[in-house]
């Protein structure tokens, strides 16, 4: 499994772990937290009287080596968690 692969599939973990009450090591639920302590201090539900549903906090970063179905996986488990700031290298 390439490491680009383990570290989405980290990700997409941790923020399981989130939402989870056993962390599998201390490390990850530290990590966990702290996605979850950021998006629901920062989370915007509405905007000038618009919905929004969006955190401006967090930010992804995708690598030039993760596949297209990683990449779609990383956006989606992103934008779930309200995510507006996603930048990736598959264009290169």
């Amino acid at each position: 499994m390439s490491a680009a692969r383990v570290a989405l599939l980290s990700m997409a973990g941790l923020v399981l772990l989130a939402a989870c009450a056993a962390p599998a090591t201390p490390g990850e639920a530290e990590i966990a937290q702290r996605i979850r302590s950021t998006r629901d201090a920062t989370f915007k539900e509405a905007e000038d009287g618009v919905t929004v549903n969006r955190t401006e906090a967090i930010g992804a970063l995708g690598s030039a080596i993760i596949a297209n179905e990683e990449c779609y996986l990383l956006t989606k488990l992103m934008r779930g968690l309200g995510v507006v700031w996603l930048e990736h290298q598959a264009r290169i």
